[in-house]
């Protein structure tokens, strides 16, 4: 399977706006009413200028009468009481604030809307223009070099888009078809020496195999035991190619011939004519151990002196290595045989049948957007997003909408008989402040569905479930506890 995953993007609530302020601010304010004398006072006489006795600019009088009050006075510019705390007004040309830098040269004014530039986010994913990799796809994560939709810090090779998800070993295989991650000479079609005692192709048999043209071919023995030709067909079918090779390919024949010796001496069941069943009885044909030459016999049922057979899947075909027509590969099927097998199929809790090719037994649908796995268990949150990843999934659940919540909801009920009443989603405040939350996948929405009285963070709880008991509402719990889970990949 082939998935992305997404880095988290917290969700801050109740976080006070912030903005610049003023003790004793004399900003903007305009003048004041002038004073006017009464009686026979002498409002003409010079008077010593405001703020030439102590406290005379934070007094509330004019007291050089010249229609201006304490700080309106610039008489008491750099007095004590006419210096702000901060530069406050960030456009009007002035160092309201006395410390020498004057509206966004001075560093009270970082934040303020006067002195950034807009921030353009086209896709609404909280991620700005210049930091995300598409601006106009809201699913792409942040720090995704080659935009794969595979975050850096989970993409082995971040230069390369073609490179699966889950590739531990960064071999172009996705950890659900190479048999070992952690090699990066092992994988699907890799090629394979007979005999070494290792599964090079991850085809579960003990093979010369390696392509040619555009066939992936092998000569197999099964320790020299003898087999019919319809044994021989259904051995390469379990291990998921097409069946017998065809040598559609005319340098095929010549290909399997010279692997002759290498894995044993005897002839080498073939099909050439296509015949695609197992159930043949006549007209089997078989590459002649002596001298390569293709020899036809009626004897189908007879191992005589066939202990060889070789297999194919083709590499680049007009089926683009489908055997069974479902739209995936052999690399990713799980049963290439079976067309109602495949990723993303769907899965039927309990059934005995991985539909979905996922390596879990869970409920599972697609809504159009996102595919989403119910699976029963008793795992805590942590490790419930280790079994979701290791499975190609790229996160614990995320629910952005009620729709999504009843989708949820439709697949936990769908498998109740499981007897489970909580599962996890990718809810957390793990990393966060008290009044944070986030999903793990990065996405964020303003939808929320706490049940009455959640979240009550109690006994330290940072992570966040469904419950059966609150109609399947949002509830918090320590990270700790065991519980289902929900896996999603969108």
């Amino acid at each position: 399977m082939k998935f992305s995953n997404i880095l988290p993007v917290v969700v801050a609530v109740g976080l006070p706006s912030l903005g610049c302020s003023a003790k004793n601010s004399d900003q903007e304010t305009g003048p004041s009413t002038t004073d006017v004398g009464s009686g026979d006072e002498d409002t003409t006489a010079s008077a010593e200028a405001e703020g030439t006795s102590p406290g005379e600019c934070a007094d509330g009088e004019d007291n050089d009468q010249d229609g201006l009050l304490d700080c309106e006075d610039p008489d008491c510019t750099g007095d004590e009481a006419c210096i702000d705390d901060i530069e406050g007004e960030c456009s009007d040309g002035t160092d309201n604030d006395g410390d020498g830098r004057v509206d966004c040269e001075d560093e009270d004014c970082a934040g303020s809307p006067d002195c950034d530039e807009p921030v353009v986010d086209a896709d609404g994913d909280g991620v700005p223009a210049d930091a995300d990799c598409d601006d106009a796809d809201a699913t792409m994560p942040i720090n995704d070099a080659d935009c794969d939709g595979i975050p850096t810090d989970e993409d082995c090779n971040d230069t390369d888009a073609t490179m699966p998800a889950n590739d531990a070993d960064c071999d172009g295989a996705p950890t659900t078809s190479d048999c070992n991650d952690s090699d990066p000479a092992i994988y699907p079609f890799a090629g394979d020496s007979y005999g070494d005692g290792v599964d090079s192709d991850c085809d579960g048999l003990d093979c010369e195999a390696g392509v040619n043209g555009s066939n992936y071919l092998t000569v197999c023995s099964d320790s020299g035991a003898l087999k019919t030709w319809s044994e021989s067909f259904d051995s390469c079918t379990s291990a998921g190619y097409i069946g017998l090779a065809t040598l559609d390919d005319p340098t095929d024949q010549a290909f399997l011939y010279a692997m002759n010796g290498i894995v044993d001496s005897c002839n080498i069941w073939v099909d050439p004519t296509n015949q695609g069943t197992s159930t043949a009885t006549t007209g089997c044909q078989e590459i002649n151990h002596t001298d390569g030459a293709l020899d036809t016999t009626d004897f189908c049922g007879s191992s005589w002196f066939n202990c060889q057979y070789a297999c194919e899947v083709p590499m680049v075909s007009d089926t683009d290595e489908d055997g069974d027509g479902d739209g995936y590969p052999l690399s990713e099927d799980c049963d290439d045989t079976d067309a109602s097998i495949h990723p993303f199929a769907g899965d039927t809790y309990g059934d005995g049948v991985d539909s979905d090719c996922d390596g879990l037994d869970c409920e599972a649908a697609s809504d159009g957007s996102t595919y989403m796995a119910v699976c029963d268990g008793a795992e805590t949150w942590t490790s419930a997003l280790t079994t979701c990843s290791t499975a190609g999934y790229s996160s614990l659940g995320t629910i952005l909408s009620s729709t999504e919540h009843a989708f949820a909801e439709g697949l936990i009920l769908a498998q109740a008989s499981t007897g489970g009443t909580e599962f996890w989603f990718g809810w957390n405040q793990r990393d966060l402040p008290e009044s944070d939350w986030e999903f793990e996948s990065g996405l964020s929405s303003s939808y929320t569905n706490w049940h009455p009285g959640e979240p009550d963070d109690n006994g330290g709880a940072d992570c966040g479930r469904l419950l059966s008991t609150h109609s399947y509402r949002w509830g918090d719990a320590p990270c700790d506890n065991s519980a289902g889970f929900i896996c999603e990949l969108r």
